[in-house]
């Protein structure tokens, strides 16, 4: 994913589309649960931490609420920041 997300960040620039760059920030998003999943899981299984799930669960809610927080927050449905084409 994280090939993929640089792949389409690069192309996003060389055409200047939003809408990609929008789908390059899911990628990323993406790699982020999968990243906070699987240290929930190593500490769970490598030192038998009862509580690591959990914290990961709720890592993974706040990230996916901020998400979805900044995607209806813009104004003109960017969540590029400054650096949007055309925006």
């Amino acid at each position: 994913m994280v090939f993929l997300y640089r792949a389409k960040m690069r192309l996003a620039r060389e055409t200047g589309s939003r809408t990609l760059r929008s789908d390059a920030v899911c990628s990323l998003a993406c790699v982020w649960l999968s990243l906070v999943l699987l240290a929930g899981s190593a500490l769970y299984a490598a030192f038998g931490i009862w509580w690591a799930d959990s914290l990961s669960a709720l890592l993974i809610a706040g990230l996916i609420a901020r998400e979805g927080w900044e995607g209806v927050s813009e104004p003109d449905g960017c969540s590029c920041g400054s650096d949007c084409q055309g925006g």
